[in-house]
Order: structure tokens, then C-alpha cells, then sequence
């Protein structure tokens, strides 16, 4: 690897690293309280209707910046480590798609308004391959989903390719992070293990991918 991608490589981990300890490990020594967790299994929804309610209210929540990992970590504490990141995936896309519509009809015209300068440069930013440039922004770890959605709508990006693009690239996260709330349930070592593993790889090659990706636009 050349010198030039070891700072921004290191910088990318060590963040992925700092994240992912905040929401996994608190949630580990909150959820080993054996009270808390009879509760919360007695609480936690159950079967279809609890996947589709759970879906729902995750749905809503994510559109108004609840973070997709926090999302990801209870539909797969709730539901196991498969149905929680087919949930999570659904719920952070029908977020995404919520918030964009809401700024697209209510904060278009202010943006123009308020900021055309700022407003163009991402118009013009986003306009060039958004499809790729979206799978790649939701699989770094940095960054505001909400305030994302919140830009894409307002500069009235197109919706499909930016749906389709942040649809795919939200898929490791949820898998990593619904992983990680299965096992914190099953008492599983090994289930964080592999999704710390998992997750510093996935930003790493959405950094890679977004370096090499400009470089060959230059």
C-alpha cells in the first residue's frame, strides 16, 4: 500500500474501531444484566407482525436521524443475526427515502434560495455517477446519514440511482452491526469479534474504492 492512502487507512480505522465501541460495547455490559435481558426478551416483538412493527418504527426513526448501526443493532438483538439485517436494510432505505421526499418538497427552494453556491457544488458533486458515489458514502462510517438524505433532496438528486445505491451500500453495515446485536443476546464473543473484523474491512474497501474511483476520474 503506498504512503499516501496509510494516514487516511489508519484514520479510517481507527474511527470505524471508536464507533463501533460505542454503540456495541455499552450495549454489552447494559444487555448482560439478566433482568434487563428477561425483560427485554418479554418486551421484544415477536413473529411477523413484530418484524413488521419493529420495521416500521425503525423506518421513521432513521428519517429523523437515528443512526442506521443503532438501527441495525436492535433489529438484530430483536430478531437474530439474518432477519434483523434484512429489516435493518429495509428500515434505513424507507428512512432514506422518506427524508429525501420531505426535503425535495419542503427545503428545495430555501436551499436554492439561502445558499446557490453550496447548493450547485453538490448538485454538481452528486450528479456524476451518483449510484456509485451513493454505495460508497453509506458504506464509510463517516458521515450524517440524515444530513445526506437531508442535501440529496433538497439538490433534487434522482431518486432511483440514489435509492438503488444507498440500498446496497447499507447492506454491511446492518449485517455487521445486526451481527453484533445477535451476539451481545447469545452471550457470543465470537459474534463481535467477527463484525469489528468485518466492519474495519468494509471501511477500508469503501475508502479504497472511493480513491481509486477518483483517481480514475482524473
Amino acid at each position: 500500500m503506498s504512503l499516501h492512502l496509510l494516514k487516511p487507512s489508519f484514520v479510517i480505522t481507527l474511527f470505524a474501531l471508536i464507533l463501533f465501541c460505542i454503540i456495541a460495547l455499552p450495549s454489552q455490559l447494559l444487555f448482560n444484566n439478566p433482568e434487563l435481558q428477561q425483560q427485554l426478551t418479554e418486551l421484544t416483538p415477536s413473529g411477523f407482525r413484530g418484524m413488521l412493527f419493529l420495521l416500521v418504527v425503525l423506518s421513521l426513526l432513521t428519517s429523523i436521524a437515528l443512526p442506521r448501526q443503532i438501527a441495525a443493532f436492535i433489529c438484530g438483538y430483536s430478531f437474530g443475526f439474518i432477519n434483523g439485517a434484512i429489516i435493518a436494510t429495509l428500515a434505513a432505505t424507507m428512512g432514506c427515502f422518506i427524508t429525501f421526499i420531505i426535503a425535495r418538497k419542503c427545503l428545495k427552494v430555501w436551499a436554492v434560495k439561502f445558499w446557490p453556491k453550496q447548493t450547485q457544488k453538490i448538485t454538481t458533486f452528486l450528479a456524476d455517477k451518483l449510484f456509485y458515489k451513493a454505495i460508497i458514502i453509506r458504506i464509510l462510517p463517516i458521515g450524517s446519514n440524515f444530513l445526506t438524505n437531508m442535501i440529496a433532496g433538497a439538490c433534487a438528486m434522482p431518486i432511483k440511482p440514489y435509492l438503488l445505491g444507498s440500498f446496497i451500500g447499507f447492506i454491511p453495515q446492518m449485517v455487521i452491526f445486526s451481527l453484533a446485536g445477535a451476539g451481545i443476546k447469545l452471550e457470543s464473543n465470537i459474534h463481535i469479534i467477527v463484525s469489528v473484523i468485518l466492519f474495519v474491512i468494509a471501511s477500508l474497501m469503501s475508502y479504497w474504492l472511493y480513491k481509486t474511483k477518483k483517481e480514475y476520474n482524473t
